[in-house]
């Protein structure tokens, strides 16, 4: 049997403990002061939108629920119609459903750091679009550049601003 000197079981130790405290703190954090939770409404000049038009107005709110973050848009079509759709974020990897999209059946979310948020969406296990979401500095403005798949496979590459109301 070998001894490990005292100090090195110590480190050893605040190793082990640190590690999965670390990960469950930063799902913690994200969940408590996610700096995105309130409303936005879409700046449609500054957009650019996928395949050329967007909706004509948008409003996403984000809010805190227990287990992350609850997820609502609504969407106004060029033609009127309105579109409605919910997820809760969660930074766990995992997919979780979305309910209302007419592009996926499920999201899955990785927090990159306090200011970025990648997404990926998918339908029928097949991705459909791959998503980062940005928060300027000041808190103010949110920028979505979205990468989704045409029915061919082929990349339709987006940019949505949004503004805090």
């Amino acid at each position: 049997m070998r001894l490990i000197a005292p100090s090195r079981r110590l480190a050893i130790s605040t190793l082990v403990i640190s590690l999965p405290l670390t990960a469950s703190l930063t799902s913690a954090w994200a969940q408590v002061t996610d700096p995105v939770l309130g409303t936005w409404k879409l700046n449609v000049a500054r957009s650019k939108f996928a395949g050329g038009r967007g909706p004509k107005s948008q409003t996403v709110r984000f809010l805190r629920v227990d287990g992350g973050t609850a997820v609502t848009s609504e969407a106004v079509g060029q033609d009127g119609r309105v579109t409605r759709s919910w997820y809760i974020v969660k930074f766990d990897g995992k997919r979780h459903p979305i309910m209302g999209s007419p592009t996926a059946d499920s999201v899955s979310f990785k927090l990159l750091d306090k200011w970025t948020v990648e997404r990926s969406d998918t339908k029928a296990g097949r991705v459909t679009a791959q998503v980062v979401r940005v928060l300027s500095k000041d808190g103010k403005t949110l920028t979505v550049t979205s990468k989704a798949f045409d029915t061919l496979g082929r990349p339709v590459l987006g940019i949505t601003v949004f503004n805090r109301t």
